[in-house]
């Protein structure tokens, strides 16, 4: 019988077994950390987008309340693509109705976007949602940004964006 004192490249056995359990001591920490650092770089996407979607609807709005001020809108519009998955799709940014608000976001996507408007005139507001299921557990992260005009005809709102389980 061998003994667990025996020398393989330098090492004793039990040197070997104490290694082999620090590394996957080591390795069962540094994985969920990986895993969290993975999802948050997968959200940065929609706060992204989010940002990218409220401009164009302020820039939209600005265009209406040029024209009629006192029927101005902002733009509802349907969930794209229409249910969110933990793999990337194709959003219809470029097919109507989203086509209106002219989006230069020309890659595949993780989250379901949508808008939600409000009122007319200088009373609108409008509510953009990013809705994401980046693990593909079932639960939703979902990311919401509230857009309207102050009385000075400024846009507000775009710095605050609220976040519901945002790595869900």
């Amino acid at each position: 019988m061998q003994s667990l004192r025996e020398r393989v490249w330098g090492y004793s056995k039990i040197e070997w077994i104490s290694f082999a359990m620090v590394g996957l001591c080591f390795l069962t920490f540094l994985f969920p950390g990986c895993n969290r650092w993975r999802k948050q770089s997968k959200a940065k996407e929609a706060l992204t987008n989010v940002k990218i979607i409220f401009d164009a609807q302020q820039k939209y709005f600005a265009a209406q309340l040029k024209e009629n001020p006192q029927f101005a809108t902002y733009l509802s519009l349907p969930m794209t693509p229409s249910s969110p998955t933990s793999d990337s799709q194709l959003a219809a940014f470029d097919q109507e109705p989203w086509s209106k608000l002219e989006l230069n976001i020309d890659r595949d996507v993780l989250y379901s976007y949508e808008v939600l408007a409000h009122e007319i005139g200088p009373k609108a507001y409008f509510e953009v949602y990013a809705r994401g299921d980046i693990d593909g557990d079932g639960h939703f992260s979902i990311y919401k940004v509230r857009g309207a005009i102050d009385p000075n005809g400024k846009p507000i709102g775009s710095d605050i964006i609220y976040k519901m389980d945002p790595l869900e």
